[in-house]
């Protein structure tokens, strides 16, 4: 099996994002994967359907549609979900505003704000 997770159908299940009630959100797939100003890599999901969601810090509505997710642990990486369909991975969730241009090889954190804990695995 090839070893990078572009092109997986995902499943990212909030577990925090600071309200009593994380919303459910629909399956993706990780479209790239970009390296963060922090050296590590992150990786694209653009999900199946946009969701509208309340956002915890401000109580406006916002669009989850672009997610960006890397794995919690410095170092770690998306690899048990490529080796298993029963494995995940606990990643921290950023929804980006604007999708990183292709020539660009590094993710602006200021386009995208993080928001959620969560977990990551593979659907099929």
């Amino acid at each position: 099996m090839d070893s990078s997770p572009v092109g997986l159908r995902v499943q990212i299940t909030i577990d925090d994002d600071g309200s009593s009630d994380p919303p459910s959100l629909p399956p993706g797939t990780i479209v790239r994967r970009v390296m963060g100003p922090d050296r590590e890599i992150y990786y694209l999901v653009r999900l199946d359907n946009p969701i509208r969601s309340r956002h915890v810090k401000t109580g406006e509505d916002w669009i989850l549609s672009n997610l960006v997710i890397a794995p919690n642990f410095q170092g770690g990486t998306l690899r048990p979900i490529i080796l298993s369909v029963n494995d995940y991975v606990t990643v921290g969730i950023i929804n980006l505003f604007a999708v990183p241009d292709l020539d660009d090889p590094v993710l602006d954190f200021s386009k995208g704000q993080y928001f959620a804990t969560g977990k990551v695995k593979r659907t099929i």
